[in-house]
């Protein structure tokens, strides 16, 4: 009988009033200035789920993603590679089926810089305070409440507009569906191609900084506010892309002839990564995500999304 597990959470702000528990805090930084002119972010877990006409892909694979940029100007660099580790395809189509491999590298130009005062809800503990189990029909299930107790700290925060732009290099598998034609050295169909390309992004980003730490009695240093979040809104145009079959025939134009699509897509991300050194927050890494959705051409609409960690963070 097969179990199910659903987990119910809601938060409780832990602060005094109405007769909730005090809770005594200092902040020990509140400096949202702080930008680490370098920043290198390791993915330690991604999937990438694509969307061809005749076929869908998915693959898991790791990265390492972050920016360069300069203290005293409001420009930088930006950069991600990702390469997976295993793609499905290859359970459908065999072990020639390309692994995929992805290179972003480009430029941003703030343009706007802006601190305010904002009130954090920073977190500092979670725990269950009750499971039920019930069971409905002929399958079991269990509700599991989670207590998440943060407190109210007034802090700042920092908001820059701005443009980027660059370059992305991708190779991967490229699922063919039927009715492609069929290899004249085997006679077999054409299920995949090896597919690369080189594509040309630019777009907007908006980057959210907060560095609010404080310190408690029971849960001591918390850097849980200290962190910031980039969100993108990129064009994508494709000049150039190139479809080669394993056994080496070039099947490009036979592609492009039956797969007719605009050069053309877009796409719309986000990444979150830490910032303070660990002398001040106490943690060495600390939490590293991203995610994009939107249309590349050929491949159609895509997903993808990665968690990690944050390697380093140079502020001085």
């Amino acid at each position: 009988m097969k179990k199910l597990v659903i987990s119910l959470s809601f938060c409780l702000s832990a602060f005094l009033s109405f007769g909730q528990e005090k809770i005594n805090y200092t902040i020990i930084k509140d400096d949202p200035s702080v930008s680490p002119w370098l920043s290198v972010n390791l993915d330690i877990f991604g999937m990438e789920v694509t969307m061809p006409k005749e076929d869908f892909g998915t693959n898991f694979g790791i990265g390492v993603w972050g920016h360069v940029e300069s203290p005293k100007l409001p420009v930088g660099i930006q950069y991600v590679l990702y390469r997976s580790y295993f793609d499905i395809g290859r359970l459908e189509k065999g072990e020639d089926f390309p692994s995929t491999t992805e290179l972003q590298l480009g430029a941003l130009l703030f343009f706007s810089d802006n601190t305010k005062a904002k009130d954090f809800a920073v977190g500092l503990s979670s725990k269950v305070v009750a499971t039920e189990r019930y069971k409905r029909g002929n399958k079991n299930y269990e509700k599991t409440t989670t207590e998440n107790i943060s407190v109210k700290v007034p802090g700042h925060l920092r908001t820059q507009y701005g443009v980027r732009g660059g370059l992305m290099f991708r190779s991967s598998g490229f699922p063919l569906g039927e009715g492609l034609g069929k290899d004249p050295s085997t006679g077999d169909a054409f299920e995949f191609a090896s597919y690369g390309s080189t594509s040309i992004y630019a777009g907007i980003l908006a980057r959210y900084t907060a560095n609010l730490i404080i310190k408690t009695e029971k849960q001591g240093v918390v850097p849980s506010a200290s962190k910031a979040s980039n969100w993108f809104l990129d064009a994508i145009i494709s000049p150039i892309n190139t479809f080669r079959h394993p056994t080496d025939v070039d099947i490009n134009q036979l592609v492009k002839d039956n797969r007719s699509t605009s050069p053309i897509g877009f796409r719309f991300g986000y990444q979150t990564y830490a910032i303070e050194q660990r002398a001040v927050s106490g943690q060495k890494f600390g939490l590293a995500v991203r995610g994009e959705l939107g249309i590349r051409p050929y491949l159609g609409f895509y997903g993808a999304a990665t968690i990690g960690i944050t390697l380093v963070k140079s502020t001085k």
